[in-house]
């Protein structure tokens, strides 16, 4: 059976795919098992990938004209799953349905944090846009998208500083929000579903602080 996962592609600021990929299982190369990996999402999508491979793991070297460390420039592909740094060789990337696939080449992604995506209408969410880097020895780490821009889909949006960016929940309509800056990859949609509040609602659905969704 077919898997579909979504699949965004961007190299410094040019995006060379954005959509979804349908893909069955394939064989990498000869002698090795066939499963629904990272590799063959890739394969399926029409880019057009070389690799390396050290044994049994295969590196990815370069995205349609799109090579690793080109000119010395020190940047090299990486993979994302649902925002977290992808730690295996791609045909060891073994992908379900609906996963959310980032690929990216001197472009790092944002994501969206926040405490509860089912704030009580009136009271105001803590928003952290955050964006992908490496510390000075080179271990991953999410700092403040500091000059990114966060858009919600009811038209409003908030400019990215130091701090978390604070939403108020005017009514019970749902909307999103999602992240944008230039030269980096937009966050994924954060969907956000009010609720009214009543005798019962639980007090920690106020969403005035940060958090991990």
């Amino acid at each position: 059976p077919m898997r579909m996962i979504h699949l965004t592609a961007q190299a410094t600021s040019t995006v060379l795919f954005d959509n979804d990929v349908s893909f069955t299982p394939c064989i990498p190369k000869s002698g090795a098992t066939e499963d629904y990996s990272l590799f063959c999402a890739i394969a399926a999508s029409g880019l057009t990938p070389s690799w390396t491979w050290f044994g049994d793991s295969a590196f990815l070297d370069s995205l349609g004209d799109v090579a690793n460390n080109a000119g010395g420039n020190n940047f090299y592909w990486l993979y994302f799953i649902h925002d977290d740094l992808g730690g295996n060789a791609m045909n060891a990337e073994v992908l379900e349905n609906a996963e959310r696939i980032v690929l990216g080449y001197g472009a790092p992604p944002l994501r969206l944090r926040t405490a509860t995506t089912t704030p009580i209408v009136g009271n105001t969410i803590s928003v952290d846009a955050e964006e992908f880097s490496f510390d000075q020895n080179f271990n991953p780490q999410w700092l403040p998208a500091e000059g990114a821009l966060l858009k919600a889909s009811d038209g409003r949006e908030f400019q990215v500083g130091s701090s978390s960016v604070a939403v108020l929940i005017a009514s019970s309509s749902p909307f999103s929000l999602h992240a944008k800056k230039t030269g980096s990859i937009a966050s994924r949609e954060m969907f956000i579903n009010p609720i009214v509040a009543t005798s019962s609602t639980p007090e920690n659905n106020s969403g005035n602080t940060g958090g991990n969704t």
